[in-house]
């Protein structure tokens, strides 16, 4: 079982001892000594750095667990907790840390999507939840919890992205649904340091500023349109020419990979062809799309010679062909 704190603060009383650094430490040697081998250890990430803590799920709340870190090391509020593949915000903490940083994380329930003046799209697990107080102590698993007058709050750690983007009067959009479309009312960074409380109202979908895939609304594409290609002029004289590229030699029991290059006057068209082969009791062609084929030798360990002929379908006159050797391992 974890240790308490509580029960370390009883004991620093009742010995008269508090503030004396030697038991205070003795206190958190006994915790380091058994830190790994208590049932309530986790190896978590804090702001995607490994860190190993003590998790306990607090009876008298839904979502939030209470993280106790090994002595001298600490958490914050808005920290990012990684645990068992979910993401968790660390909502508050004990002011007493003199044996043992103690904080309170819940775990995120949506993701809040936005872009910033640079065009890039940024994606930030959040919590969302009602407005019976400014800090819940944890919501259900749902996407999202909606009041009777359309309004929800979003809270979000406040770190250097959050903090530059201006959110109020935005849009947001959740779940890429159309049923799920805000409008900020109002920010808040000061209630609670660390974190940003956002309050926003149900919005009507508009379809020609709301990206429902994007999770966006007044989406700015930067993509540069594609220019199509212009196919260059070919003359009226046909002027054919195939290149075949392959291995010149086939090892029994295996196959080789064969494909081909079409010209007309220079210009490459990418036509199809046919491939064929000589002499089948050497090799024969697994298969091919018009563009390539794979030739694969026969099981009777027979060596020899075979040609592979390709064919072009525009013009069967015009062919290549290659001597391929069948040789032994």
């Amino acid at each position: 079982m974890s240790l308490d704190l509580e029960l370390y603060k009883e004991r620093l009383e009742a010995y008269k001892i508090s503030g004396k650094s030697g038991k205070v430490n003795s206190i958190k040697k006994s915790i380091i000594n058994n830190f790994y081998d208590n049932p309530a250890y986790f190896d978590v990430l804090i702001n995607t750095a490994p860190r190993g803590v003590h998790l306990l799920t607090k009876k008298d709340s839904k979502g939030q667990n209470k993280l106790l870190c090994k002595p001298d090391e600490n958490i914050n509020i808005g920290d990012f907790v990684e645990w068992e593949s979910n993401t968790y915000v660390c909502m508050d903490i004990e002011n007493d840390n003199s044996v043992q940083c103690t904080g309170y994380i819940t775990k995120c329930n949506n993701t809040l999507t936005f872009q910033t003046p640079d065009t890039t799209i940024h994606t930030i697990p959040c919590i969302i939840t009602d407005r019976a107080s400014v800090y819940s102590d944890g919501v259900e698993d749902t996407k999202y919890l909606s009041l009777p007058d359309g309004l929800i709050k979003i809270v979000v750690p406040n770190n250097t992205t959050t903090n530059t983007f201006n959110l109020l009067n935005k849009k947001l959009i959740f779940d890429h649904s159309k049923d799920s479309v805000y409008k900020v009312t109002k920010v808040g960074k000061v209630l609670k340091q660390g974190l940003i409380e956002i309050i926003a109202e149900v919005q009507v979908c508009d379809p020609n500023t709301d990206n429902l895939e994007l999770n966006l609304s007044n989406y700015i594409d930067t993509t540069e349109p594609e220019i199509p290609e212009i196919p260059p002029e070919i003359p009226d004289e046909r002027n054919y020419e195939v290149i075949l590229y392959g291995q010149d030699v086939i090892p029994i029991m295996q196959t080789g990979n064969y494909n081909v290059r079409t010209f007309d006057n220079g210009i490459e068209t990418g036509h199809e062809v046919r491939f064929e082969i000589n002499n089948t009791s050497l090799a024969n062609i697994k298969s091919q799309d018009g563009r390539n084929c794979v030739v694969a030798t026969n099981t009777n360990f027979s060596m020899g010679e075979v040609k592979l002929k390709v064919i072009l379908l525009v013009d069967e006159a015009v062919f290549v062909e290659k001597t391929i050797g069948i040789t032994g391992f």
